[in-house]
């Protein structure tokens, strides 16, 4: 799929794990020394995105994960890789590579040959990829419905497990610890500038450990009337263990 932007970009801005890698738009300059041609396809998460310094561009992907900007004259366009197809395991004829990657095996299944549905969104934004990965995390992990025994099935008509405020930091985990009945929270900060921030429970809790991503002790944590004040560096992991009252 491809989708012009009619933007003049020298960087793309593509989510990787706990943080953003950005990329020129235009191809790596290579000779005929390099054993294989470089690729202008690169990997991503949940987005891609292309912004000036007013407006931007950014796709969206579920199961998408490769991408490319091609440079055009009236601005670059995102291309999103649909699906990958190949007739032959390896070839010892390509334009990219000198000699076999494998065997050299032929591989029709492996054409995708069928009907296919895609999940996508188009996100057009004012400013830089960080006025809009929030609506692209939304897209990318939608609410799911789960059936529970027990309860009485009354609900209030809004409920939060946790408070999480602070610019660029986001939720990576919310679960129960390994060894014990305490929960873990782990954040991060997706910006490439340091931010500060608070998390609380909605629950009472006895008290608060940081932890490393083992969940183990991992030093002191500054709390605040229940909550945790959070100091993180450029794509910094901070985990915690909330522990509950008895």
């Amino acid at each position: 799929m491809l989708f012009p932007s009619g933007l003049v970009s020298e960087t793309s801005y593509a989510e990787q794990h706990f943080g953003i890698v950005q990329r020129p738009t235009s191809p790596i300059e290579y000779d005929d020394t390099w054993f294989e041609t470089p690729a202008n396809q690169h990997p991503q998460k949940t987005f891609v995105d292309l912004a000036n310094n007013e407006r931007g561009l950014m796709i969206v992907n579920r199961g998408l994960p490769e991408y490319e900007v091609l440079r055009e004259d009236d601005g670059a366009t995102l291309a999103l890789t649909l699906l990958r197809c190949v007739s032959w395991l390896s070839r010892d004829d390509l334009a990219t590579r000198k000699g076999h990657a494998g065997p050299m095996m032929h591989t029709p299944g492996a054409q995708m040959i069928g009907r296919w549905a895609f999940k996508y969104s188009i996100i057009p934004h004012e400013g830089n990829w960080m006025r809009a990965y929030r609506e692209a995390h939304r897209f990318a992990r939608p609410l799911r419905a789960i059936r529970v025994p027990g309860g009485t099935g009354e609900m209030p008509r809004q409920k939060s497990l946790l408070r999480l405020d602070g610019e660029g930091v986001e939720l990576s985990a919310l679960k129960p610890a390994e060894d014990d009945d305490a929960i873990v929270v782990r954040v991060y900060n997706i910006a490439d500038e340091p931010s500060a921030g608070i998390i609380a429970l909605s629950e009472p809790v006895a008290g608060v450990e940081a932890v490393n991503l083992n969940e183990e002790d991992a030093g002191p944590v500054v709390v605040q009337g229940g909550a945790v004040r959070l100091d993180l560096a450029p794509n910094q992991i901070s985990t915690f263990r909330f522990l509950p009252r008895r």
